[in-house]
Parts: C-alpha cells; structure tokens; sequence
C-alpha cells in the first residue's frame, strides 16, 4: 500500500504564486479605488485580498496542514481524494497510462463502462472516450514511475512519454 501527500516544496511554490497574484489583485482594487476616491480604500483593497487568497489556495493550504493522503494505491483500489471519497476498485479500472504533459507527468485513468449497477450503457461503445479521471503527480510527493509501477501490480498500466 502506497500513500502520497502533497509535496512542500511543490505547496511553497503554489503558495508564492497565489501570494503575488494576490498583492497584484490587491494593486489594482487599491488604484481602481483611489481614483475613484472611495473613503474606505483600505478596507475594501483588505477585503479583496483575503477573498482572493482564499479563493486561490485555501483548500489546497488546509488539505497540506492536515497532511491528509491525497492519492492510495491499496490493495482494493484506488484512491483520490481529489476525484472521489471512495477508491475506485481495481476491477472498474481498464488500464492507466502514463502521459506527459509539457513539463509535468500525469496518469489516466480509463474505466470499464456499462457495469457500475444502475448506469446506462453506452449507445456507441467502440468511440474513444478521454480519461474518466486524471492523476496529476506534479503536486504530490514521491515519483510518478514509482506511483506507475505500484499501479501495475494491479491494473495494465501504458506509458505514453
């Protein structure tokens, strides 16, 4: 059983750029306003930061606080925070590949269609669908060829580079 986090180093990073996204925000509310000559410049320039900051990253900056596991691979299934509360058992998945992306590298998951209980099946089952979910490892700690391979124990993994 493997679990991943999200990296520090990769958190920082989101968080400088949703810091100075933030003060450029706040820039522009602070000009907009004091040409304007709004009395209460200040407060509103403050108030537009902190809901721009927050919209930005407060999710991703609670998830790394609580050092929650974002992705598992269990015995079961897999599991993605980000996707779904409930791992995807390994019988559903038709096989992950592993693709690059400029610079980052991510993994598709595929699922089988029609066997979930319930779900319609397809009218045109032999079109390509694009992936039912993606794993993006860039923000995670630990490598995607080691995620990859724990995976393969499992379901068919393709490697796309």
């Amino acid at each position: 059983m493997a679990r991943y986090r999200y990296s520090d180093a990769r958190l920082q990073q989101t968080l400088i750029v949703a810091v100075g996204l933030t003060m450029m925000v706040c820039f522009l509310t602070w000009m907009f306003l004091a040409a304007a000559g709004q009395p209460q410049t200040l407060f509103w320039t403050g108030a537009t930061g902190l809901v721009f900051f927050a919209f930005m990253s407060l999710a991703t900056l609670i998830r790394w606080l609580r050092r929650e596991t974002i992705l598992a691979i269990l015995p079961t299934g897999l599991f993605d925070a980000r996707w779904q509360a409930d791992p995807v058992n390994w019988e559903r998945i038709r096989e992950v590949v592993m693709r690059r992306k400029e610079n980052d590298i991510t993994l598709d998951i595929y699922l089988w269609r029609g066997q979930e209980p319930g779900k319609v099946t397809e009218l045109h089952p032999g079109r390509d669908h694009g992936p039912d979910f993606t794993i993006d490892t860039s923000a995670l700690e630990g490598d995607a060829s080691e995620m990859a391979q724990t995976i393969s124990r499992h379901a068919v993994v393709r490697v796309e580079l």
